[in-house]
């Protein structure tokens, strides 16, 4: 919910794709192949020294409970969100992130759109904007993990 990244994805992270000294995960995305930069902030590097570890020396950041030095299955987290009476994905997320990013916190939809690691619209996009925005964008994500504590501490 923090990094807006594909089931798939976040199911497939290694601990290698991460970089405490950048502060950001690497990786290439699933659905259009291209590199992409997620800045990570004090929460989420917070969370993944806690997530380390619990990961048992594992490669992946979430492995396979079941099989021995394979991640877990793209449908795990939303799978464990319906055991808990949540009838939500985890692709949901993204949406409903990509939506409250920009209405709520009024962050430029050119900055989300490259977090959700989606291609440009723009038919000369691909070939003219190499644009990471990641100053922004590491802004734009440390407000909405901000956001989600706030969330998070009203239930």
């Amino acid at each position: 919910m923090h990094w807006f990244l594909r089931p798939g994805e976040i199911a497939s992270l290694r601990w290698s794709d991460i970089s405490y000294e950048d502060a950001c995960i690497y990786f290439k995305p699933s659905k259009n192949g291209n590199d992409n930069v997620i800045p990570l902030n004090k929460t989420t590097l917070g969370y993944l020294q806690r997530l380390q570890m619990l990961s048992n020396d594992s490669d992946y950041l979430f492995p396979s409970p079941v099989k021995a030095g394979e991640a877990i299955c793209s449908e795990s987290a939303t799978t464990a969100l319906r055991r808990n009476g949540i009838q939500q994905t985890m692709h949901g997320f993204r949406a409903t992130a990509r939506t409250l990013i920009v209405e709520k916190l009024k962050f430029d939809a050119n900055y989300v759109e490259k977090q959700l690691s989606h291609k440009t619209r723009n038919p000369n996009g691909t070939a003219y904007d190499r644009t990471e925005h990641l100053e922004k964008r590491a802004e734009m994500m440390a407000t909405w993990s901000d956001f989600l504590a706030k969330l998070q501490s009203e239930i």
